[in-house]
């Protein structure tokens, strides 16, 4: 089809939505099976019709609003438009998927023509309202269409069968979104949605470019001069130790995620999160896993594109290692403990919480920078990795020494080296992290590490 006036063919489409939009709310009157046959072939004519013309105003300039952000690569993000009333599963659904680095966008009826445009998935309550306003399902239709691009439709209310027809009349095609439930695990729904998205939307970097990893307890990501793929956000964790198992399951995800694409290399920006986690996720992308890790280490905190990249590939003279200090014995018979400091000095602060609640403790180890070290201790990026090595080498020690036996850990380190220090862990048995709470001044149990 040619095209002489532009103008006109863009307002003769205007008129062919409307119609489209009329019949399907005509059609959703009816099932897919009793649908009157003349109505389905008037609403496939109108779509035909419909892209003959949008094919035909390719290649003429026409002013348009850009439907995505002007970003260099993709990030990972999902609209999220949860019902009237918040839940406890919306809570914690936003939840799991922030823990699986989507950028979660929480829009409402008034901003969700501006939201879903800068996200590559969108979560939307399937209620009998909505199956009902069949004009914003035709805008879904046409944003589902744009690749990558994926829905999670939540039946609220609504049966599968019913929104199965519904969507199928109005045209959004079965693989571009799957239906979940209310009553189903959030995580469950998070990781699907992961799995549908994720590796689509990895294809356009380039093999040889490390994937971009941010974790952060709140959303600080604009301070750096680019943007991530992931953004792990940690803001929902709130130290409560039935979250912890939350944060491992969401990071083997998106591990398992990823070992389905051809990218092993992640370079990982570790913006304020808590040592736990970094080492929960060093534990998840271990050494063994076959992915290659460069973490970002910021000397100076009041520039944060001031960064400094460590491998996990290099080593330093041992004379810059921790020093051991005199060992703490206890009362007890079973399991140990294992301190570790570089950053400031809390022995004090983790020997008091293992006498008071972990008494039946063995003994607790202590290491530190040499006396006379001064505050930067880490020199670079191989000291930091010859640190980690060390570290690897103490823990798996106490494991070969009593392998049934769980490891407490406490130590207070750059979160960056907690990143490296995780990836080492490999044969190491239970390890059981705590983390410094400085509003507390004491320690408080984090997450449980296989390795």
């Amino acid at each position: 089809m040619t095209i002489s006036n532009p103008q006109h063919t863009q307002q003769l489409l205007k008129i062919l939505r409307r119609r489209l939009e009329i019949l399907e709310e005509q059609a959703v009157m009816f099932s897919s099976i009793y649908a009157p046959p003349h109505l389905l072939m008037q609403i496939e004519d109108t779509r035909t019709e419909i892209a003959q013309h949008e094919a035909s105003l390719q290649g003429h300039a026409l002013p348009a609003t850009p439907t995505h952000s002007k970003t260099a690569l993709p990030t990972l993000a999902v609209a999220l438009l949860p019902p009237a009333v918040s839940t406890p599963f919306a809570e914690e659904l936003a939840i799991q998927l922030r823990l699986r680095g989507f950028r979660v966008l929480e829009a409402t009826e008034q901003t969700r023509a501006a939201i879903l445009p800068q996200a590559n998935a969108a979560l939307v309550y399937l209620t009998p309202a909505l199956l009902k306003n069949t004009a914003l399902l035709h805008d879904y239709r046409q944003r589902g269409q744009e690749a990558p691009f994926h829905f999670t439709f939540v039946l609220d209310g609504v049966t599968q069968k019913k929104a199965q027809q519904t969507l199928a009349l109005i045209g959004i095609d079965q693989e571009h979104y799957n239906l979940g439930d209310r009553q189903a695990d959030p995580a469950v729904c998070a990781r699907t949605l992961l799995e549908r998205v994720l590796p689509a939307l990895v294809q356009p970097y380039p093999i040889e470019q490390s994937l971009g990893l941010d974790v952060f307890t709140y959303d600080n990501a604009a301070d750096f001069d680019y943007p991530a793929l992931l953004r792990i956000d940690l803001c929902g964790l709130d130290q409560e130790p039935r979250r912890w198992p939350w944060l491992i399951e969401a990071l083997k995800d998106v591990r398992t995620v990823l070992n389905r694409t051809r990218h092993r290399s992640l370079a990982i920006r570790p913006m304020n999160a808590n040592l736990s986690t970094a080492m929960a996720l060093g534990s998840v992308f271990t050494d063994t896993s076959g992915f290659q890790l460069k973490v970002a280490y910021q000397p100076r905190r009041d520039d944060a594109n001031a960064l400094e990249w460590w491998s996990m590939h290099t080593q330093a003279e041992k004379s810059q290692l921790l020093t051991e200090l005199p060992c703490l014995t206890l009362s007890g018979s079973a399991d140990r403990a294992v301190f570790w400091s570089i950053s400031q000095h809390v022995e004090t602060a983790a020997k008091e919480y293992v006498q008071e609640n972990l008494g039946s403790l063995r003994y607790m180890r202590c290491f530190a920078p040499p006396a006379g070290a001064d505050q930067r201790f880490i020199v670079d990026g191989a000291h930091a990795a010859a640190i980690a090595a060390q570290w690897a080498k103490t823990v798996r020690g106490e494991h070969n020494s009593y392998p049934r036996e769980v490891l407490h850990i406490f130590y207070s380190v750059p979160v960056s080296l907690a990143v490296m220090m995780g990836a080492w862990l490999n044969a190491c048995g239970t390890i059981q992290c705590y983390e410094y709470v400085k509003s507390a001044g004491t320690y408080a149990p984090a997450c449980v590490i296989q390795a």
